[in-house]
């Protein structure tokens, strides 16, 4: 069995109650070490939190959490198959609306089980003002490594 994850983050501007796409990042992320082990142990399930952080240092196997949180949020789940290749893909979703306020350059996130990290990623900072909203769609996809 193979594991994939991917996370991609919109950030735009909120005008008039709608959603201005600004720019959109795709990620091929890290699955930390403590990740790995919650995913062998349990599965996919049960991963409820997202956390922003203003850190910069490169993701690591070791990370055990972001280096610098400014927030944390819970996460929605949505789970599909794809019967031609066997794969079974786990969606996380976050909008962190304008309601949430200015928290400066977001520059990493990461994807928790409560205190536990699963996973980071370091990206180029989206300033984050009052009028900002940031949209994240993370995939941690499996698929059939043969026999």
């Amino acid at each position: 069995m193979k594991l994939k994850m991917n996370v991609t983050i919109e950030a735009g501007e909120t005008r008039d109650g709608k959603d201005v796409p600004r720019e959109v990042i795709h990620i091929h992320n890290l699955m930390v070490d403590t990740g790995l082990i919650y995913v062998r142990d349990h599965g996919a399930a049960g991963l409820n939190l997202i956390k922003y952080g203003t850190g910069t240092t490169a993701a690591e196997a070791t990370d055990t959490d972001l280096e610098t949180s400014v927030d944390s949020e819970a996460i929605s789940i949505a789970a599909s198959t794809d019967d031609t290749t066997g794969s079974i893909t786990i969606t996380y979703y976050h909008y962190l609306g304008s309601e949430a306020g200015a928290l400066g350059t977001i520059t990493e996130a990461g994807l928790f089980k409560d205190t536990d990290m699963i996973a980071r990623v370091v990206f180029a900072g989206i300033v984050k003002t009052a009028t900002t909203y940031i949209k994240t769609v993370w995939e941690m996809q499996f698929e059939d490594g043969g026999a």
